[in-house]
């Protein structure tokens, strides 16, 4: 009981450093030229083009983060603070996840300051007030971590499947989090011994699933294989489209 209630007030405290950074972060300042250009999908989207940019690409970018901004314009239009409070929230849910997944490897002490150092790092308060994607993937790193954990503990299959997604769709933000999944295999094969196979078999299969539908969507819309970008190792565009965010 005393741990969760420590839970609750980290959660507390992470949220309320967020929102105040959210709104200390004026809305012109929080558009970066990567967003500008996630956004101008957004918005594309959201006039229903489909998944394409002012140029005409219709790969240029990794779906996730997209997405995420699509959503947000077409409940809000182009306001920045909402992406911001949404953002600040995940970015206090990720302490809780943070302390669940500790909780379960070194105790609850351990888990509160694990949690608590995470509320008040100043680069993770920072960035959840940008639009960047930083926030959105580290949420979805720890989830896979939690879930994957959780289902080789238990020996759930479900849980793997869970994990899989969320490490999907983290892939589908950043690429080279697809290289996480080597590693984390190990873990999907500490499961309980009647289950291990079915939870390695599960994460994989939950690994895989969003990438594998936006390869093939690539192969469909573009006549060629694109795994996750046509701009793969590229920097920023040398001119990114305009943004109506911010202004």
């Amino acid at each position: 009981m005393r741990g969760r209630r420590a839970a609750v007030i980290v959660f507390a405290v992470a949220l309320t450093l967020r929102i105040i950074a959210a709104l200390a972060v004026p809305p012109e300042r929080a558009v970066f030229p990567d967003t500008r250009h996630y956004d101008d999908i957004a918005q594309h989207m959201v006039a229903g083009d489909g998944y394409v940019d002012h140029a005409g690409d219709r790969a240029v970018r990794l779906p996730t983060y997209p997405l995420f901004l699509a959503a947000h314009r077409a409940l809000f239009g182009d306001a920045v603070r909402p992406v911001q409070l949404t953002q600040a929230l995940l970015g206090a849910l990720m302490c809780v996840l943070v302390w669940l997944l500790v909780r379960r490897t070194a105790g609850e002490r351990a888990a509160t300051l694990a949690a608590a150092a995470t509320a008040v790092y100043p680069l993770l308060v920072a960035t959840s007030a940008l639009l960047i994607i930083e926030t959105l993937f580290a949420f979805l790193l720890v989830l896979e971590l939690l879930l994957l954990r959780g289902a080789a503990e238990t020996g759930r299959p479900g849980r793997a499947i869970a994990a899989g997604l969320a490490g999907g769709a983290a892939t589908l933000i950043q690429s080279a989090h697809g290289l996480l999944f080597v590693f984390l295999l190990p873990l999907a094969w500490w499961a309980t011994p009647r289950r291990r196979v079915a939870v390695l078999l599960a994460f994989t299969a939950g690994t895989l699933c969003l990438p594998a539908i936006w390869t093939v969507r690539n192969w469909v819309v573009l006549d060629a294989f694109v795994p996750f970008s046509t701009r793969s190792g590229q920097g920023p565009s040398a001119s990114p489209p305009t943004c109506s965010r911010g202004h």
